[in-house]
């Protein structure tokens, strides 16, 4: 009696102290309610077909998290209000992963009027892969000029051609290098201290980054900052992901996520509108960031993760964020409690070398990590490569951040209806094809549309592709290695967006083919080589090492069980 009524006393103080507007209701014990999750249903029974209860201020059920938000609301006002939070944020988070795109522009050059150096007629324009690109670097600089003013883009201010002319491409992928970092390290730091401690200084410091970036007058100060960015990139789009998911019910994980996933694809239409209303690098990069500093005034309204709390041992705090939740969604407190975390780890039992070993192992990694490096080298290689689309630039890659929608949504129908083996392999295939037909399309004003259409099609298959890569991986892991594994593919796929600005637009100088011919061909290998993994579409999710390699193909779960896209470790 002594221990309830010190507890009921500590939950008010605190409260009172660090979240005064939550009402806490009397408990009851006359109509307990004993609930359990069928397939994310919630089903009941009388409190008559339970055991009497002695002391009236005990809860008579102890439940999870899961169960708890589907009594207080599974996705309530609190959770929308929380996502489109989230989904404010992930905006100036996405323009860096691609704004490269516009302000590390190379614009083609032209003679400059009257000089006797430069030959050529002072109308013709020489872009990147044109026999005579080149020609400029063996004249004085006051012979030619480029299309664009000096501040249209780093390159046109910075002179970053001739053997400057890798600087812009290091700047785009020393970016994706620290998203890895920050993936990894950013990740441990939230596991540690909690999420919401870190997501906002992190996603503060992306912000401060790139104003510094816009006063910056010199490229070396400025590759620094992009590996900053990265890092920190890293590690915010983990977190917004993560939390989106950890405070919503089990029935609308994969919406909330979803929606995260849509935010981030609007952001980058959103910017390549901003960028063609904005020719000035300086002033886009202040553009896409001043705007953005109110969010952080949202810091109180958005809750440290109830399910880290949990396990973290804080079930104090835990609790708190339970009531906050259930009080903006006008449900009653449930007479329960929550349930003490779980005191070990299947995952603890295992290493990354399980990842190699045996032999057959070895190779469902290898090739995973492979299709991870090609799909996330295309994904990125073809919004970077929008300029040698033809045509106008900017229409170019709104078009390829507009077909990501239907992708999104093609991923989760084709994956849960075909499978995700089929669909996976069908789509890179698809991509690569597209990819391989744009690089044998010449470049003349003609051809520019059917150019374009193949380019889109690639890039919208590819996005499918790379959807469905993220739950058909984590289904091939075990659980006693699956955190790993994810995050061992999460390392390879930022490799392949650092190589992204390589293939895309580095070779470029040396043959307009290269690129798409590169991208399409190593999309075809990846999906010949998926061809050797197993379906998992129906199939119980693999607990041990020995389930992974033989899974039992007669044992399936319910179809009812939903989707869930990106829901793994991830800054993607």
């Amino acid at each position: 009696m002594f221990w309830a009524k010190s507890k009921n006393f500590i939950f008010r103080k605190l409260s009172r102290m660090s979240m005064s507007q939550v009402d806490f209701p009397e408990e009851s014990n006359t109509q307990c309610i004993k609930v359990k999750l069928n397939n994310g249903r919630r089903t009941e029974t009388n409190a008559s077909e339970l055991p009497i209860l002695t002391n009236e201020h005990v809860p008579c059920q102890v439940l999870d998290v899961d169960n708890f938000l589907v009594l207080i609301g599974e996705f309530g006002r609190m959770q929308k209000l929380l996502v489109f939070l989230f989904s404010l944020m992930i905006i100036p988070s996405a323009y860096h992963t691609l704004i490269m795109s516009f302000i590390g522009n190379e614009p083609g050059w032209r003679c400059t009027s009257n000089n006797s150096e430069c030959t050529f007629n002072s109308t013709v324009v020489f872009v990147k892969g044109d026999l005579n690109y080149e020609n400029n670097c063996k004249m004085n600089r006051t012979s030619w000029k480029f299309i664009h003013p000096k501040e249209f883009s780093i390159v046109t201010e910075w002179d970053l051609i001739c053997e400057k002319k890798t600087h812009s491409t290091l700047a785009n992928s020393v970016f994706f290098i620290g998203w890895a970092i920050g993936a990894i390290t950013i990740g441990i730091l939230s596991d540690r201290y909690g999420r919401k401690k870190i997501l906002f200084p992190s996603w503060s410091g992306i912000i401060v980054s790139s104003l510094i970036c816009a006063f910056v007058h010199n490229f070396w100060i400025f590759l620094v900052l992009r590996l900053i960015i990265g890092i920190l990139q890293g590690g915010v789009m983990l977190l917004l992901f993560v939390l989106a998911t950890e405070l919503v019910g089990p029935s609308y994980r994969s919406l909330s996520g979803t929606t995260i996933w849509f935010a981030f694809t609007f952001a980058l239409c959103i910017m390549a509108v901003q960028a063609w209303l904005i020719p000035n690098w300086r002033t886009l990069l202040i553009i896409v960031s001043i705007p953005y500093i109110v969010l952080i005034l949202f810091y109180k309204i958005i809750p440290e993760s109830v399910r880290w709390l949990r396990v973290s041992n804080k079930p104090l705090e835990a609790e708190l964020v339970l009531r906050n939740i259930a009080r903006r969604n006008k449900k009653p407190w449930p007479n329960a409690k929550l349930s003490d975390p779980p005191t070990a780890s299947l995952s603890h039992k295992a290493s990354l070398k399980d990842l190699f070993l045996p032999k057959k192992k070895f190779i469902i990694t290898f090739i995973q990590c492979f299709t991870w490096f090609v799909n996330s080298m295309v994904f990125y290689g073809i919004s970077l490569a929008s300029d040698n689309l033809g045509g106008n630039q900017y229409r170019n890659f709104l078009l390829a951040s507009i077909v990501e929608f239907p992708a999104i949504v093609t991923a989760i129908v084709s994956s849960n209806r075909v499978g995700r083996k089929c669909t996976a392999i069908f789509s890179m295939a698809i991509a690569g094809l597209s990819c391989i037909g744009v690089a044998f399309i010449p470049s003349t004003e003609s051809y520019v549309w059917p150019k374009i259409a193949l380019g889109m099609v690639g890039k919208l298959f590819i996005t499918v592709s790379f959807d469905v890569l993220y739950v058909w991986s984590a289904e091939l892991h075990p659980t006693v290695i699956r955190v790993q594994g994810m995050g061992l593919l999460s390392v390879t796929s930022r490799c392949g967006g650092a190589s992204a600005p390589w293939i895309s637009q580095f070779l470029a100088h040396f043959h307009k083919m290269l690129p798409f011919g590169i991208m399409g061909s190593l999309s075809l290998v990846s999906a010949f080589m998926c061809c050797i993994l197993k379906e998992t579409r129906g199939l119980a999710s693999p607990e041990t090492l020995e389930d992974s390699t033989e899974i039992n193909e007669t044992n399936y779960v319910n179809e009812d069980n939903a989707l869930i896209l990106k829901d793994a470790p991830e800054g993607v």
